[in-house]
Order: C-alpha cells, then sequence, then structure tokens
C-alpha cells in the first residue's frame, strides 16, 4: 500500500480522466498489486480480478501480488502501449475512492508494502518498455483489521472496485 497525499476523484470526473490516460492504447496491461493476505492491501487484486471478468480484447491482466518486478519478462513479451497498476493508496479519502496517482508523486518514496517500491517499477517499465503506465490508487478502509486473510472488503470499497472496472469497460469500448 502506498501513501501519497492527493485528491481521489469523484466517479464520472474519475472514468473521463481514465478514459483520457488510456486513450490511444493498442494493448494495455492491468497489474494487480497488494497482498491478498492483507485486507487493506487487497483492493488492487480484487479489481484486477473483476477486470478481468470483462473480457476486453487486447487487455491482459496479471495478479503480480507484492512483487510486480517480477512479471517484467511477461510484459516484455506482451509488449503493452499502456501498463496499469491498480493498488491500494492512502489518499486520506473515503474508502473506495478511486485516484489516479501521477508516478512524480510517488517516485522517491520508499515506504511501501511491497517487495520494490513501486516507484522504481514504474521507473523501469517506462524506460524498458517505452509504455505509458498509470498507478490508479484504492483508497482502503482503514476500519479493517490487517488480518485475518479472509476478511472480507467493505462495501464501500467494493463500490470503488465495481467503478473502476466500469470505468475500464467504458474507456476501451470501442477501442479495438
Amino acid at each position: 500500500m502506498h501513501q501519497p497525499t492527493m485528491d481521489a476523484v469523484k466517479p464520472v470526473a474519475f472514468e473521463d480522466d481514465l478514459a483520457l490516460h488510456i486513450g490511444g492504447a493498442t494493448r494495455i496491461a492491468i497489474l494487480g498489486v497488494g497482498d491478498d493476505l492483507n485486507p487493506r492491501d487487497r483492493p488492487g487484486i480484487l479489481a484486477a480480478l473483476l477486470i478481468h471478468e470483462l473480457g476486453v480484447p487486447n487487455v491482459t491482466v496479471f495478479l503480480t501480488g507484492t512483487m510486480p518486478e517480477n512479471y517484467t519478462g511477461a510484459l516484455r513479451a506482451l509488449r503493452p502501449s499502456h501498463i496499469v497498476l491498480l493498488d491500494s493508496a492512502e489518499m486520506g479519502k473515503t474508502p473506495g475512492s478511486l485516484g489516479i496517482i501521477h508516478p512524480e508523486r510517488v517516485r522517491g518514496q520508499r515506504f511501501s508494502t511491497h517487495a520494490m517500491p513501486l516507484s522504481l517499477v514504474i521507473e523501469y517499465l517506462e524506460r524498458e518498455l517505452a509504455a505509458r503506465v498509470l498507478l490508479v490508487g484504492v483508497q482502503p478502509d482503514a476500519a479493517l483489521p490487517a488480518g485475518p486473510a479472509e476478511a472480507a472488503p467493505s462495501a464501500a470499497v467494493m463500490d470503488g472496485l465495481y467503478l473502476l472496472r466500469r470505468a475500464l469497460g467504458r474507456a476501451t469500448r470501442g477501442m479495438w
């Protein structure tokens, strides 16, 4: 989970912003990032699973867990024009809020629940794959305990994840 300070956006603005960021994509890689054993760090993984259910052509979903850097070989072979990382992000907003976190906001950050800070992963993907990289944050529910692993996400977080799925579906409609 990352802790950038930023403003989460309203649903319609988020959908428009996402469509703008992935406009012109020829192939999209979705990376579900997070710790599946930690309910507060799981939203990125859950969002990726929901997006996978859409079955959108030219969108490939990877469940990377806490080590998205381990998927660079698969991404190199896929050659995506755009990479969207989905992760829990402490944005100081209500649970389930969504935000596009610009790479400049996470550059230099070293605190992370991941094996390698996402700032380094983003820099590598941009440099080595020449892909446009986007980080989408989902505000976790701080009221959830860090365990047990089987704890269900709150209704507010699930609402945000369904909004994210709908936004990606709309943004890619008619693209290919």
